[in-house]
């Protein structure tokens, strides 16, 4: 059965008919055209380094860390200082507490 497979994957004409192929390629030369000219064409917006740390978090980490009632505490206590950056205070958040498996209202109280 291993070799039916094999044999399938080495005679792509069998699996995708030469005009599925062909429209596939097109959409390709145009994806890549049509972001070719938004590169040139717009600057990226600057990110912080708290918003590319916040992005490398799984969002299974981040699902996780924000289901807990903590996070919430530490992040109202942000708040009420002045600090209205998200990305910024989920960070901090995670490395000072959550990824140490510490709580932010024992060290608090």
């Amino acid at each position: 059965m291993l070799k039916s497979n094999i044999l399938d994957l080495s005679k792509p004409n069998e699996v995708v008919r030469p005009v599925a192929a062909r429209d596939c390629m097109h959409i390709a030369v145009n994806y890549l055209h049509h972001t070719e000219q938004h590169i040139k064409n717009n600057t990226p917006r600057k990110t912080s380094k708290f918003e590319d740390k916040l992005y490398c978090l799984t969002t299974d980490k981040i699902t996780k860390m924000m289901n807990t009632e903590d996070f919430w505490e530490y992040y109202i206590d942000q708040l009420k200082q002045g600090n209205n950056d998200h990305a910024m205070t989920s960070v901090k958040y995670y490395d000072e507490y959550f990824s140490k498996n510490k709580t932010f209202t024992k060290q608090s109280s």
